[in-house]
């Protein structure tokens, strides 16, 4: 059982970060908790993909593809783009690759 999902989010070349996870949050509807963690750069320059965990409120899922599933029926693809990198099973901190 997972309630942390761990994504590669990516971010609009020149947007406003903060603003992006702020957006993804609202659209989450309480349900589900954005916290953004550090920025996987090529270059120092490079902020475009960042890691992000989006903890399940009260919730908790068989598997990573599920608990997947049920936060793109509220963030569609077309407006966030992400890949899954794994989920961390409930009372651990560690990600697991699902």
């Amino acid at each position: 059982m997972y309630d942390i999902l761990e994504v590669l989010f990516f971010h609009q070349p020149n947007g406003d970060k903060r603003a992006a996870l702020d957006r993804l949050q609202d659209t989450l509807h309480g349900d589900f908790e954005v916290e953004g963690h550090e920025f996987v750069t090529e270059t120092p320059l490079d902020e475009s993909r960042q890691v992000v965990r989006i903890i399940a409120s009260g919730q908790e899922f068989e598997s990573g593809q599920e608990f997947e599933e049920r936060v793109r029926e509220l963030a569609s693809e077309d407006e966030f783009q992400w890949q899954r990198i794994g989920a961390v099973p409930v009372g651990e901190t560690e990600t697991v690759l699902c």
